[in-house]
């Protein structure tokens, strides 16, 4: 072989490993990003996307996928770079459409947002953005005729008539184009969150951000679809760019309070919570939040207190009711009140019948005390016929059997209720018992090692350690 020939043969060799090594670049990149997108970790999933898009010819679905990543991670200017590749008749149109629209009106250019927007493919997202978008610019223009009749569309659905009249009584306001857009996109990001459509809510907060970095509802309406995603960390950083004394720090506020819980960051949720009570004293959300905080953190006299407070802020007729009385009765039962707590739990049961955690919480801590067993026994048949596939109910209607001597029903009972919940070590702790009364000591054994390895709390683990020594002889049933 020549020197030509070779020097042919060598290149032609380094391109083909280039293009491999492209192909596994790209390969690898995309399955970063799949996994980082089923983690709903948006900043990740774009970048891996986009490095795929950079070393190969981008497909249909890679294209789909980094548009779509990019806008929730809030990178709308790589967004608009992959938007303007889409082709018209494709399925990523209607978005690439809107995202580039925005991206020239917040760029200034008006006239070709106004442009992108006429052209909007009617369908998908666009279908109400569209003309939300048209709406706004013909406002703008001081045409309220056109404006209006662009908002046509969203009166044709009968779930889109509250948003449409909204915005239709909002043309008037004289905010700027892009004030104007931002805030119909954020409104529309609002409805989708409400009919739980959190992907499409984030993607429309994300383009409103990009058109007003500050706008409080998009900062609130993404960093709540990001907290819905499980994304706390990220959707905190929102939250708290909101200002305070802002029409939207309240619930900026009770969001950021969820998302610190979820970073188990306690002691600031409850700062945090208790702020906000004081500087909105009237809030009766507010103070349903910090009771649920502090029930949760089992600070439980000051959670009954919280409730006690927000139930005298309550109409006798609110519909709220019930859930608050259950809140307060659970709470003052957790610090030993158990004749406050029944008051309580027996109203909230009077305003709301047919609720099975209600019947559940009611019907086990009589079967617990021993009281009531009779009427105990009803309300968890009656709760187990609500929710059939509870486990904790099913075992709370097996305890009640077991304290009223039916052993048999109790183990066919709890034995089910350890199918469906087969690592709760109270339910194992339960059946263990059951077993052990029918003389199925062996089984009673095992279960009972089994709830001693679930056993969150040492009193719990001491009782148990005591029954596999000396058998449930050791054990008084009205200690349980």
């Amino acid at each position: 072989m020549g020197s030509k020939a070779v020097v042919v043969a060598l290149l032609a060799s380094v391109a083909l490993l280039q293009t491999a090594s492209a192909g596994e670049q790209k390969l690898g990149d995309y399955l970063a990003g799949r996994a980082a997108q089923r983690q709903n970790d948006w900043a990740v999933a774009s970048a891996a996307m986009a490095r795929a898009l950079e070393v190969a010819p981008p497909d249909a679905e890679l294209r789909h996928n980094a548009l779509l990543l990019a806008i929730a991670a809030g990178d709308i200017t790589t967004a608009a770079r992959i938007a303007a590749t889409a082709p018209p008749d494709s399925n990523d149109a209607p978005i690439a459409a809107l995202t580039l629209a925005v991206d020239r009106l917040a760029k200034g250019d008006v006239a070709g947002a106004a442009k992108s927007a006429e052209a909007m493919p009617s369908a998908g997202i666009t279908h109400l953005a569209r003309p939300l978008l048209l709406a706004r610019f013909a406002a703008g223009r001081g045409d309220l005729k056109a404006a209006r009749a662009a908002l046509d569309p969203m009166f044709e659905i009968e779930a889109t008539r509250d948003l449409g009249e909204l915005e239709a009584s909002r043309l008037g306001d004289g905010l700027p184009p892009v004030r104007a857009a931002a805030r119909g996109l954020s409104e529309y990001a609002g409805f989708l969150a409400s009919q739980a459509q959190l992907d499409p809510a984030l993607l429309l907060s994300r383009l409103a951000l990009r058109l007003v970095p500050d706008d409080s509802s998009a900062l609130t309406r993404a960093a709540e679809a990001l907290a819905r995603q499980g994304r706390p960390a990220e959707a905190l950083a929102l939250f708290d760019k909101v200002p305070a004394k802002n029409a939207w720090s309240l619930a900026a506020a009770r969001g950021a309070i969820d998302c610190l819980q979820a970073l188990k960051r306690d002691g600031e949720a409850r700062a945090r919570a208790e702020n906000a009570v004081e500087t909105n004293p009237n809030d009766i959300d507010t103070r349903l939040k910090l009771g649920d905080l502090l029930r949760k953190q089992r600070a439980y006299a000051e959670a009954a207190a919280a409730y006690d407070t927000a139930l005298g802020m309550l109409p006798p007729d609110s519909p709220r009711r019930w859930i608050v009385l259950y809140a307060r009765g659970a709470s003052r039962e957790r610090i030993g009140d158990w004749d406050a707590a029944e008051a309580d739990l027996l109203q909230a049961l009077a305003l709301k019948p047919e609720t099975p955690t209600l019947l559940n919480f009611i019907g086990y801590a009589w079967a617990e005390r021993g009281m009531n067993l009779v009427r105990a026994r009803e309300l968890l048949e009656r709760a187990v016929e609500l929710a059939p596939e509870d486990g904790a109910i099913a075992d709370s209607l097996g305890w009640a059997l077991y304290r009223q001597g039916e052993f048999t029903l109790a183990v066919a009972q709890i034995e089910r209720a350890v199918s469906l919940e087969p690592g709760d070590g109270a339910i194992n702790d339960h059946l263990g018992d059951a077993y052990w009364r029918v003389g199925r000591t062996r089984e009673a054994e095992f279960q009972w090692e089994r709830a001693a390895r679930l056993a969150t709390d040492p009193v719990t683990a001491h009782s148990i350690e005591t029954k596999l020594q000396q058998g449930l002889a050791a054990v008084d049933l009205g200690r349980r």
